[in-house]
């Protein structure tokens, strides 16, 4: 409860020039008195203010008369003539005018001025309201009555919490003095105990308030977090105290949940607040492990044959495991894939992932080193690539050469910022040099001698012969394949033939009667040019009568064909035959045919004749010594001319007669 308002009245010295302040929503009186004198025959008075902040609220003027007041334009001016002349009679301090003012609610509060003056002025500190004194002829003083309310609050029933304090703030308007129930004096008191407190506030002018309010203890909630916690850099570390009650939260970090996240590292204060204001604190140390480093590169390309050597500066106590097995700080990669990192310290793990690709390299392959043979144009090179640089070391710049030389070719592939480089020889033999000479003409059943002499070379002959030589018959024509570290080179020769003379037999070497008269004879071949014996017979036959080695040649042109007979002539013991030289098979007498006449003595075991024509056909032969030749060949009767015969008779008594001769069939 607060004591009743009281009145009192300041006076207030004001010369002209001088500032009056006064207090926001107080009313209060200027009286103008005289000092001093007891007749006035003239005097003026004027007094400034701010209208929009001061509210004159009228005017009383007991020993004035025809006072004109404008008090709507902030200025009050008084001026006061007596018309008798005489002065105006007033009693010493009486009141010539009174003016009543109330400053609005609404004025702003200014620093205290004191008025400057020589003289001092007491009066009481009022609070940004203005009034300024104008220059008059006669000095006045002012009274000012003002009512002043002296009143104390101390607010409502207060609580506060056990083993805590408050404190009383006495809410006190124009107090000079507070004094607490408790024997201090002062506008605020801390108390530490519950009960009911008073508190007195004076004025100087003896006006007083008081007021009393009552202080209750209240429990604080309890709340508790444990001293410290730690984690790994990536984990996420909830703080979630232990509260008794029901309380709201206040974090260190401004945070107002019933728990947080703590993401930094430090000490971290909550404050549990009851709903009647009691509060409880408690702190944790949170320490956050770093990690151990694992950055990896950026994804990355390569080329194929490249590595990829990853190096981590490694943590003082930090293991590292890589996703192929490698263990340690350092590891390498040729294949293309996901490169996972782990690293482990003090028992956090972070791990990071690249991807490293290894682009395949441009497609080249000269394959193996080639020969060939000169006089050829060979192509090397590689398939045509999209977006490829070629460049060979003899400046072409296409993916494909020619080239008819020996050399050394290498060829540099650049594609997607991958080289590929390869290089190839090439070596030009020279051909083999065959020369089988010119063709030629041999005589028939003889040989022609082909032969090749190249060191290292492989020989193949159209006949299917492999070897350096070869005997060619006539009529042929040869071709030869001579192969030299794989270049071929080929010629061709003709053989022809020369007709030889047909084989001549004079037959085996014999022994015959030194009665016969023996005929060597040659069958007639037209391609001989000469018939020769070794006598120096020209002819076809050569009649013998005595033993000896008779041979002959026959040839055409410088073709030769010959035979040797041994013939031996003994005396011996035989029968007597008889061999025609002609016959005429178309005739009646017994020369139509033509055989052997033997004598009746004759005992013979085997018989055997052959008969030839001028070409040495057979055209008659037999066993049968008693079958004649009727001059037919084949059924068909053979032409006049001369045959040859030959005979060979064995005896019973082993004895052995050959007879040679020619015989002349006519028609």
């Amino acid at each position: 409860m607060s004591a009743p308002n009281c009145l009192f009245t300041q006076t207030v010295n004001i010369y002209f020039g001088d500032t009056l302040y006064v207090d926001p929503s107080q009313e209060f009186w200027i009286d103008l008195r005289v000092n001093g004198f007891n007749q006035i025959p003239a005097f003026s008075f004027a007094l400034q203010y701010d209208s929009a902040y001061i509210q004159f609220l009228g005017s009383e003027h007991p020993s004035l008369t025809g006072v004109a007041l404008n008090p709507d334009l902030g200025l009050i001016k008084i001026a006061w003539v007596n018309g008798t002349g005489t002065g105006l009679t007033l009693i010493d301090s009486s009141i010539l005018l009174r003016l009543h003012f109330r400053a609005r609610q609404q004025y702003p509060t200014t620093t205290i001025v004191r008025p400057s003056t020589v003289l001092p002025i007491e009066f009481y500190q009022f609070d940004g309201i203005s009034l300024t004194l104008l220059p008059t002829e006669i000095e006045a003083q002012v009274i000012v009555t003002r009512v002043c309310t002296v009143k104390i609050d101390l607010g409502k029933d207060k609580t506060f919490c056990s083993k805590d304090s408050i404190e009383l703030i006495a809410n006190c308007q124009n107090c000079s003095q507070i004094e607490w129930s408790n024997g201090i004096q002062a506008a605020s008191v801390k108390v530490f105990t519950p009960g009911l407190y008073f508190a007195t506030a004076l004025a100087p002018q003896a006006c007083y308030s008081h007021d009393s309010v009552w202080i209750a203890e209240i429990n604080p909630p309890e709340i508790y977090l444990s001293d410290s916690v730690s984690a790994c850099l990536d984990e996420v570390i909830i703080l979630s105290p232990t509260i008794s009650g029901n309380a709201t939260l206040q974090w260190s970090n401004g945070a107002t949940t019933l728990s947080i996240e703590a993401k930094t590292a430090g000490f971290y204060v909550v404050t549990a607040t009851n709903a009647d204001g009691c509060r409880d604190i408690d702190s944790i140390i949170v320490t956050i492990k770093p990690l151990p480093l694992t950055q990896l590169p950026m994804d990355t390309m390569l080329c194929k044959g490249q590595q990829l050597i990853i190096e981590i500066t490694p943590e003082l106590t930090a293991k590292y495991s890589w996703n192929d097995g490698t263990i340690g700080a350092t590891a390498s990669f040729t294949q293309s894939g996901e490169i996972v990192l782990i690293g482990i310290m003090d028992g956090c793990l972070a791990s990071d992932t690249m991807m490293v690709l290894f682009k395949p390299l441009p497609i080249l392959d000269l394959g193996p080193d080639l020969q060939f043979c000169d006089g050829e144009m060979v192509q090397i090179g590689v398939p045509i690539q999209v977006g490829a640089i070629y460049e060979w070391n003899t400046g072409e710049s296409t993916p494909i050469i020619f080239t008819s030389q020996t050399a050394i070719k290498a060829l540099r592939v650049t594609k997607d910022g991958c080289i590929a480089s390869d290089s190839i020889s090439i070596l030009f033999n020279p051909l083999p040099k065959v020369d089988l000479g010119p063709n030629q003409a041999i005589c028939s059943s003889t040989y022609a001698t082909l032969q090749v002499n190249i060191l290292n070379s492989t020989v193949e002959w159209s006949t299917g012969d492999v070897s350096d030589e070869i005997l060619v018959m006539p009529p042929s024509v040869v071709t030869v394949k001579v192969n030299l570290n794989g270049c071929i080179a080929s010629d061709t020769v003709e053989i022809a033939e020369i007709p030889t003379p047909d084989a001549i037999f004079l037959g085996e070497d014999i022994v015959v009667c030194d009665t016969a008269e023996m005929l060597l004879t040659v069958p007639f071949d037209p391609l001989v040019d000469q018939y020769l014996w070794s006598d120096g017979t020209i002819g076809q036959d050569l009649f013998i009568q005595q033993s000896g080695t008779y041979s002959v040649s026959v040839n055409h042109k410088y073709c030769v064909v010959s035979d040797t007979i041994t013939v031996t002539f003994q005396h011996c013991q035989q029968p007597k035959i008889f061999i025609p030289n002609v016959f005429a098979p178309e005739s009646s007498t017994k020369n139509a045919n033509f055989g052997v006449f033997f004598s009746t003595e004759a005992n013979i075991k085997s018989f055997e004749i052959n008969i030839f024509d001028r070409w040495g056909s057979i055209v008659f032969q037999s066993s049968d010594p008693t079958e004649f030749w009727d001059g037919s060949i084949k059924n068909h009767s053979a032409p006049t001319g001369v045959y040859v015969y030959q005979i060979r008779i064995q005896y019973e008594t082993e004895d052995v007669e050959l007879r040679a001769g020619a015989v002349t069939l006519f028609r």
